[in-house]
């Protein structure tokens, strides 16, 4: 009886033992295979990377299907209608379905059960805005676990980016009194021109206006701001009298530029129907205005004669100042070269892709 009693007690301690094997077999089995699960749900850098790489190459490389896409119609979703050129309209089509119908783009894009953000910055990293839109969309990576992150610099037109300090020169010199075809004067014809133009400044850009009397009183009429109805009204003063110290405003703005304005890009823009005549130099004026911090020149001349004196020392001073050099005979076209001007100054921009999960 005690034999029998002990083998079954080695019996029962055996199947314990193996009852213990199998258990930690199967608890190693469940924590490799839970592990290759979550390997699989949670992409590699390098999985992502392709699919950041796949995303740009769709936006970057094609204008999408059809030609004139909306978020409505789009069936290809692309940006560029020619190489490392942005089209303005698609790219806000891209927010515009990216905010309203995110799930659509994840399809269109191959994005799978990963997340995108994109944005368009200026070089300083601001973002720009497009179409009255900040150029921001998608889901940002806030909570990303794993993420991929591609950028290209590409070019673009007809883009206002945020951020801008811009100082308006405005010549209320004795010749603006003069008249136009149909009556009105340059400098009611400026005026309009220069309200027309306040309506595309983008919400927090800050407008300052300097402007002369005569040789030696050059001044700010505005200091800088973002009330726009304070620079009408600065405008709205304007009257015709003196001479054209070119040079000398040219050297006061970049100096008030230098010393008063407030956010990152600095844009003067110099309005003048004549050349300078207090005896200046408006090439070294520019020059000094750079130096002082001015980012870009542009200048427009108004009712100029080509290849005058006044209009090549614009030129110039445009050429020094990166800018360039509009010419303009009425109110519509000197309230097209004021558009030109500010919009002309945001040619590139990055393109930030993220695809994240």
């Amino acid at each position: 009886m005690r034999s029998s009693r002990k083998w079954k007690a080695q019996i029962n301690s055996i199947d314990l033992v193996l009852a213990i094997i199998l258990l930690l077999f199967i608890i190693a089995l469940f924590e490799f295979v839970w592990r290759g699960v979550i390997a699989r749900a949670q992409p590699s850098e390098e999985e992502l990377s392709l699919r950041a790489y796949h995303v740009a190459n769709t936006l970057l490389e094609s204008g999408g299907y059809p030609a004139n896409w909306t978020p409505a119609n789009v069936e290809v979703v692309g940006i560029c209608d020619e190489r490392n050129v942005i089209n303005k309209d698609k790219l806000a089509n891209l927010i515009l379905l990216l905010n309203t119908d995110y799930e659509k783009a994840k399809t269109l894009l191959g994005l799978g059960p990963n997340e995108l953000y994109v944005n368009v910055t200026d070089p300083y990293n601001n973002i720009v805005y497009v179409n009255g839109m900040q150029a921001s969309a998608g889901m940002p990576p806030s909570s990303a676990v794993a993420s991929a992150h591609s950028s290209s610099t590409m070019q673009i037109s007809s883009l206002v980016r945020s951020n801008n300090s811009i100082a308006i020169v405005f010549d209320q010199s004795g010749s603006m009194a003069d008249t136009l075809p149909g009556g009105q004067t340059k400098l009611d014809a400026a005026k309009t021109a220069v309200n027309n133009f306040l309506l595309h400044i983008v919400p927090g850009d800050e407008v300052a206006v300097t402007t002369f009397r005569n040789c030696w009183n050059v001044y700010a009429a505005q200091s800088f701001t973002t009330d726009i109805n304070q620079v009408r009204w600065a405008i709205y003063n304007m009257s015709a009298y003196g001479w054209t110290p070119l040079a000398g405003v040219t050297n006061y703005t970049g100096d008030y530029v230098g010393n008063y304005s407030h956010n990152t890009n600095k844009i003067m823009i110099v309005l003048s129907d004549g050349e300078e005549t207090c005896g200046g130099n408006t090439t070294a004026a520019a020059v000094y205005a750079m130096s002082r911090g001015v980012d870009v020149i542009h200048t427009i001349g108004f009712v100029l004669e080509p290849g005058s004196d006044g209009e090549l020392q614009l030129q110039e001073m445009a050429s020094v100042g990166g800018g360039n050099y509009y010419s303009a005979n009425n109110s519509q076209e000197l309230y097209e070269a004021f558009v030109a001007a500010y919009e002309s100054s945001e040619k590139q921009v990055v393109i930030n892709i993220v695809v994240w999960r």
